[in-house]
């Protein structure tokens, strides 16, 4: 799709909006200066206040809506009270004013429970609730969507049901419950297919699209992002179709990043190459930012700004990734959301660590992780229970008034018992009095023992507040330490790239780990994959797979065969390890297994230090051993690796371990899985689909692990061929 053509259609859209606004708003303001009740006034002063806000005037709107609401309330009009609250409280939501739009939404639910109009009433409930989830409230958000939902449900209200069902679906989406989400998304959009064409089916669409999104399937987010922008471009909503301009974007940034080709239909079957995704993306943002920007709807800044700051950061211009991204963070910290404060604190991490600043990119890093545990925490507190048509809080409402009436026959009945308490009181007193000397005596030998204590209690909580804050602060490191390590390893997108069907299931028993897997195409145009326990595991093992990475990658430099590369590399890790400071000079390294794929020639050629390959073809497995020495120092150093190429066959499953699960204890007697029993697995499920076979990889470990601990690092890699 070309620039100038988007560019015209918004113009055309914005003044059309505008001229139409204004139209529909001149000739209401004409009829408020004839001679008409109070009544008719209220009813006009909210239509303009409607009107308004459609169009993206929200100031004008509260304007207008406020001078109707002072003449409703001063007349006792019930039913345009509620209306004006609720227009009232939706364009403070807008402006991003939060606690005002909270207030007004509350008093509408009050007026409308005054005159007993359930549609009103559902309406407000459903408003509150909106409000509540953009603020992450999710507990508050599902009750009043659930009463506006069996109001609704009651009166057999179409169009408001759909709405229902779209809000309960966010609730999902958010989440991360996908098909519960989409489920509540279909019901809604199947509603609306049976009413006339609106705005509110077109956020349906809309939501349907970020689902797919998220999902990584790009062409049905395209779709569903096209039928929305249809219904909003036939009805002018300037503020949706700003929506989908921005979520199209999203979808084109999300596309490169992956490597996932869209069939490029935007919009009226224009198309957009590969290659344009970037510039696309950015454009489609900047329309829909300046659209936000006309009718001053802070509310959506904030992810505006952040998503133009990860487009700089993909383009590699790193300045301005981080002035977007301040900006949004600034936007999302006024908005109180705290989804957007992370999305714009990962964004500034990511830039500032690939401008080696160092420094700042900690520093977000933190603010991240801090403000992730907040979402989480909050996610856990306020979860949801999905209690479909249940209505579980009015039954918690009986049950507390059941448990009301029954305190109370229980406090008369113990007005009567008050009476024998008192002289039984009586009593106990003077008997109380009598010891009271003793216990006094007592008492003043054990307060000095107390005060005693107590110091030592105060240094015993200072000194455990200290190393709880270190904790925190190893923990942080860690955590750190392991998106550094997982950097070193083989991307997605490079496996993808290289192998046809292949499966990677690696669990380490730390946060971070020895083994490791890596891969790099060759001089030669053969695709290197390599499979290795590095000494030691945890943070030991990962600092030592970070130096043999960096061997191997200095190997392939001037080596094409895997025995080479094996061969150079171990002499890289045995000098950097000479200057440790133990006498012999270190004795670390690694196991590995290094293959080196020809698919052309249908076959491999490999090198193995202690890590075996193994190839299931049908129901036989062929074991091919390792020479038994490691990638480090050892009394074989000075003997190069053997190397030996194997034909294979089309479908061949190709497998390539760590010691990690034959070694892990487990079972009814507690012993070792041992490799046997791992080639027995593998034989059974190398005909199901890569995915399955790593399923059922997992799942037998967990079942033969139980209770125990995992004893070490795990990586299990299978390449069909």
């Amino acid at each position: 799709m070309k620039s100038p053509l988007l560019k015209s259609l918004i113009f055309l859209l914005f003044i059309s909006g505008k001229i139409l606004g204004q139209s529909v708003t001149d000739s209401l303001i004409k009829e408020l200066k004839k001679n008409i009740p109070d009544s008719t006034k209220a009813k006009i002063y909210n239509d303009i206040s409607s009107e308004l806000r459609y169009s993206g005037s929200f100031d004008s709107s509260l304007t207008y809506g406020k001078r109707g609401l002072e003449i409703s309330l001063k007349n006792n009009y019930h039913l345009t009270s509620a209306k004006l609250y609720n227009t009232i409280g939706t364009s403070y939501a807008f402006l991003g004013d939060n606690q005002n739009s909270e207030l007004h939404f509350i008093k509408a639910i009050e007026y409308s429970q005054k005159t007993n109009n359930k549609k009103i009433l559902a309406k407000s409930y459903s408003n509150l609730g909106r409000l509540y989830f953009n603020v992450t409230k999710y507990n508050e958000a599902y009750k009043y969507y659930l009463l506006s939902l069996k109001i609704n449900q009651e009166m057999n209200n179409k169009e408001s049901l759909a709405n229902n069902y779209n809000n309960i679906g966010g609730l999902f989406y958010q989440q991360e419950k996908y098909p519960e989400a989409l489920k509540y998304y279909f019901r809604s959009d199947s509603i609306y297919n049976t009413l006339p064409q609106n705005n509110e089916q077109a956020h349906v669409k809309n939501n349907i699209a970020n689902i797919y999104t998220e999902l990584k399937k790009f062409d049905l987010a395209l779709k569903y992002f096209s039928e929305s922008f249809r219904i909003h471009q036939a009805d002018e909503n300037l503020l949706g179709l700003a929506s989908i301009y921005e979520n199209a974007g999203v979808v084109l940034l999300e596309a490169f990043k992956y490597k996932l080709l869209t069939n490029g239909a935007l919009f009226n079957n224009n198309k957009i190459l590969p290659s344009q995704f970037l510039d696309s993306a950015l454009a489609f943002h900047t329309y829909a930012y300046n659209i936000y920007k006309e009718a001053d709807y802070m509310y959506n800044f904030s992810a505006n700004l952040t998503g133009q700051g990860f487009i700089y950061y993909y383009k590699n211009n790193l300045p301005k990734a981080i002035e977007f991204c301040k900006q949004g963070l600034l936007y999302a910290d006024s908005t109180e959301s705290l989804d957007r404060q992370l999305s714009a604190c990962g964004c500034l991490n990511l830039a500032y660590e690939k401008s080696n600043d160092i420094k700042n990119a900690y520093k977000y890093y933190k603010e991240s992780i801090k403000i992730r545990d907040s979402i989480y925490n909050k996610k856990n507190t306020e979860k949801f229970l999905h209690q479909e048509l249940s209505f579980e809080f009015e039954k918690k409402e009986n049950q507390l008034k059941n448990e009301q009436e029954k305190k109370n026959i229980v406090h008369q009945n113990e007005k009567k018992r008050q009476t024998i308490i008192i002289y039984s009181i009586t009593v106990i007193l003077i008997l109380i009095g009598i010891f009271s000397f003793y216990v006094f005596k007592n008492y003043l030998a054990k307060k000095k023992a107390n005060i005693e204590l107590e110091n030592k209690n105060e240094l015993i909580n200072a000194q455990k507040h200290v190393i709880e804050e270190k904790h925190k602060e190893i923990t942080d490191s860690i955590n750190y330490a392991e998106r550094i390590q997982r950097s070193f390893l083989a991307t997605k997108n490079l496996l993808d790239e290289n192998l046809r069907d292949y499966f990677v299931f690696f669990q380490p028993k730390d946060v971070v780990s020895g083994d490791f897997y890596w891969a790099s195409k060759l001089n030669n145009g053969q695709f290197a994959l390599a499979t290795a326990d590095s000494t030691g595991h945890g943070v030991p093992g990962a600092i030592m797979s970070l130096l043999n990475i960096t061997s191997l990658e200095k190997a392939i430099e001037r080596h094409d065969n895997p025995a080479d590369i094996l061969n150079q590399t171990r002499i890289t890790i045995i000098e950097r390890l000479k200057k440790d400071g133990s006498k012999e000079g270190g004795k670390d390294g690694m196991d590995c297994s290094l293959i080196s794929f020809d698919f052309k020639n249908n076959k491999f050629t490999y090198a193995a230090a202690n890590n075996p390959v193994w190839l299931v073809r049908g129901k036989e497995i062929l074991e091919f051993a390792p020479d038994k020495m490691p990638v480090g120092k050892h009394d074989k150093d000075s003997i190069s690796f053997t190397q030996h190429t194997i034909d294979v066959r089309k479908e061949d499953m190709v497998y390539a371990i760590t010691d990690g699960m034959p070694d892990q204890f487990g079972g009814p007697k507690g012993k070792k899985f041992m490799y046997k029993q791992l080639k027995e697995l593998f034989i059974s499920i190398s005909h199901l689909p890569v995915n399955e076979q790593k399923e059922n990889i997992a799942n037998t470990l967990t079942v033969w692990k139980g209770d125990l601990e995992q004893v070490d690092d795990i990586c299990i890699i299978g390449v069909r061929v």
